[in-house]
């Protein structure tokens, strides 16, 4: 889908929404949510070829062992964005707040091989 088509889409559901708040304000929250939904797994299917590139990349490199890190940390930061946004949509800003602090420390438990590697590296460069 084009991005006119996406931004269309997001303005039309911005639309109907505000319709039907002022009638139906507990429905327009699903509204909401419908539509993120759908625009993530279209802005996902828009990405698999950058994904496919990034294992590509790792399959020929010896930097194997941290592609499927580093998909989980892009996944992780996504799911955890998304959902941040709807909590803060639905007047949850606490609750948006704790989601991201969760998956700032999932991406960093994630990142620990490749820190640990990085700081053995660097031993070895300065023991040199």
């Amino acid at each position: 889908m084009s991005v006119i088509g996406i931004c269309g889409a997001v303005i039309l559901a911005l639309v109907s929404s505000a319709v039907i708040k002022s009638t139906r304000p507990e429905y327009s929250v699903f509204l909401s949510l419908a539509a993120g939904i759908l625009l993530s797994l279209v802005t996902l299917a828009a990405l698999r070829p950058l994904f496919e590139y990034i294992i590509s990349l790792g399959e020929k490199s010896a930097f194997s062992g941290y592609t499927a890190i580093l998909l989980k940390v892009i996944a992780i930061g996504f799911l955890t964005e998304i959902t941040a946004g709807i909590c803060t949509d639905a007047g949850e800003s606490a609750l948006a707040e704790q989601v991201g602090f969760f998956g700032r420390g999932e991406i960093l438990l994630l990142s620990l091989p490749l820190i640990r590697d990085a700081v053995e590296l660097a031993g070895r460069i300065a023991g040199q």
